[in-house]
């Protein structure tokens, strides 16, 4: 059993991350946390080539039974992480840039990421400034053509969209880490783009907020910079703009797992927080959960918003609007996005059914983007 779990050992990788006090696991970009018990047991055995049962035991101190038990548990674990996928919401990957090229890539722009949180939300509070202030001086000076060229709108929004998964994982490169594919996939029933920054569960909370909020950070860069070529275009850059602003409040929504969501979940140290917060309230009226302010905050904005939103679409339904001939990018979106919060109500409704533990925490990260292009 000894040899089978230091082979098992020897092709994991195990992270520890000194500021928060946290040890996790990365097998096949699928990462855990485990105890610092059992960090300093596979950092022993990763160290070592031969290992005796005998000398384990006096390392750390335990008994001949306590220590088959210990050992059976991690086979167990590691057994469990070799063998799990990464099952996210996100169906029928396609990767875009491998991560190769989105490393390579990376290092170019690295520069333009500040390296603490306070540089950064600086330089990000300026760059919003500045995209907003533009916002409104573009409309004040709006004037209607009767012709857009979508052929350069739809490909320049693209770009944006790609740098906005770009800027986490150049956040991800900054600090020293080896960000994976951007890719695209879909969401529900969603075309989107993403990008895999798994890595970044082993830096502290304010690195991986940075991380976080580098895909808005660049994609208002990218804004900014379109926009000095694209000046004399009024109305194609007020409807870049527009559709711009669309993406960075979605991105900065806290109850899909986008860019918002990893934030409030990081920042506040709150694993899992969608699942948990799912099924909180549940658990509690049954006395199964304690009262916990943060927690309780979250699921009743959660189920709040989700509930007004239904209700809203439902006060303003029209099956009009549904005719094929007058169909529109704006009708096929608000229907859309009636249906993605009809999805999340009954994956919330459903979760008060299941028996969730969260003993085993499996971490993923993709910071996603919704690709709004698709519908026009």
């Amino acid at each position: 059993m000894l040899d089978e779990i230091t082979l098992l050992s020897k092709e994991i990788e195990i992270h520890e991350n000194v500021n928060e006090n946290k040890y996790v696991i990365e097998y096949n970009n699928n990462y855990f946390l485990i105890s610092d018990f059992i960090y300093d047991i596979l950092s022993y055995l990763k160290s070592n080539n031969k290992i005796e049962f005998k000398l384990i035991t006096e390392k750390f101190n335990l008994n001949n039974s306590d220590a088959i038990f210990i050992f059976e548990e991690i086979k167990r674990i590691l057994i469990t992480i070799k063998t799990s996928e990464n099952k996210g919401n996100i169906k029928f990957k396609l990767t875009i840039i491998n991560t190769k090229y989105v490393n390579k890539i990376s290092k170019i722009f690295t520069h333009l990421i500040p390296q603490n949180i306070k540089s950064f939300t600086l330089a990000l509070l300026i760059i919003s400034t500045l995209f907003f202030l533009f916002f409104y001086l573009l409309k004040d000076n709006f004037k209607t053509h009767s012709e857009i060229n979508y052929f350069i709108l739809y490909p320049i929004f693209i770009i944006t969209l790609l740098f906005h998964e770009f800027g986490h994982a150049v956040a991800a490169r900054k600090f020293g880490l080896t960000p994976k594919e951007i890719g695209f996939g879909i969401f529900f029933i969603i075309p989107i783009l993403y990008s895999n920054v798994s890595c970044i569960w082993i830096l502290d909370k304010h690195k991986r907020v940075i991380v976080n909020l580098s895909g808005i950070y660049f994609q208002l860069l990218v804004s900014l910079f379109f926009s000095i070529f694209l000046f004399e275009h009024t109305e194609l850059l007020m409807i870049l703009y527009s559709m711009n602003i669309g993406l960075l409040f979605f991105s900065l929504f806290p109850f899909i797992k986008t860019d918002g969501y990893w934030v409030i979940s990081d920042y506040f140290d709150k694993l899992n927080l969608f699942e948990r917060a799912n099924n909180y309230l549940f658990m509690l009226y049954k006395k199964k959960e304690k009262f916990n302010l943060f927690y309780f905050s979250y699921s009743i904005s959660h189920f709040i918003f989700i509930f007004f939103v239904i209700y809203t679409y439902y006060k303003n339904f029209h099956i009009s609007e549904l005719n094929i001939q007058n169909l529109t990018y704006k009708v096929i979106f608000k229907y859309t996005f009636y249906l993605i919060m009809m999805y999340f109500l009954i994956i919330s409704l459903a979760s008060k059914f299941k028996k969730k533990t969260f003993k085993n925490i499996q971490l993923c990260k993709l910071n996603i983007s919704f690709s709004y292009h698709f519908y026009a």
